[in-house]
């Protein structure tokens, strides 16, 4: 499958701005690359966009600016929610470059405010050793089609997520308040 064929690429890409220095431009560690998108509303949860979502476009802007696909550890701080159906611009700038780990911050800023702060080490899972595999034992959980879809329980709030995310959640956690314990468990995958 291509990039860009699903509707979660298609919505969390980043473009580089033409006025943008090349990733391994003199400069680029202090001024940074700045990358244009749009922050679309069908991901958000009420008036907001999902902070994941929000965060992607940001993340995918670092990992072409490291030159290597995959995040091996991410801090996000979310410092004011983001606006769904309006254009963000990225500035992502390389702290340390290196062979097998490349750190890179990045700032997500609409309407001339900081939304997103960033800052991520980027490798390649690829080169792992195939001796030490990385496995977490799945939480037992009914199939998904003897789960509860979330767009038929109570919401509180709009959420157009649920039109890009087939969500299950787990009977004995799908009715709100009815658990002594803050805890829910099912199924989640991109609708497309």
């Amino acid at each position: 499958m291509t990039l860009h064929s699903y509707q979660f690429d298609r919505e969390s890409a980043p473009h580089r701005n033409a006025g943008s220095l090349s990733a391994h431009a003199e400069g680029a560690h202090s001024e940074g690359v700045f990358f244009d998108t749009i922050v679309s509303n069908n991901w958000n949860i009420g008036d907001n966009p999902n902070g994941g979502y929000l965060a992607a476009s940001s993340l995918r802007a670092m990992a072409e600016l490291a030159g290597q696909p995959d995040p091996l550890s991410v801090t996000t701080h979310f410092l004011r929610p983001g606006s769904g159906g309006e254009a963000a611009e990225i500035r992502a700038r390389l702290l340390r470059p290196g062979r097998r780990s490349t750190t890179v911050a990045a700032e997500l800023h609409q309407g001339g405010k900081q939304r997103v702060q960033m800052v991520g080490a980027f490798g390649d899972l690829g080169d792992a050793p195939d001796d030490q595999p990385l496995t977490l034992e799945p939480v037992a959980l009914p199939d998904p089609e003897n789960c509860v879809d979330r767009r038929s329980l109570e919401q509180g709030i709009d959420l157009p997520i649920l039109e890009r995310l087939d969500v299950r959640i787990d009977p004995q956690w799908a009715i709100a308040g009815a658990s002594e314990r803050a805890e829910v468990s099912g199924w989640i995958r991109f609708g497309d």
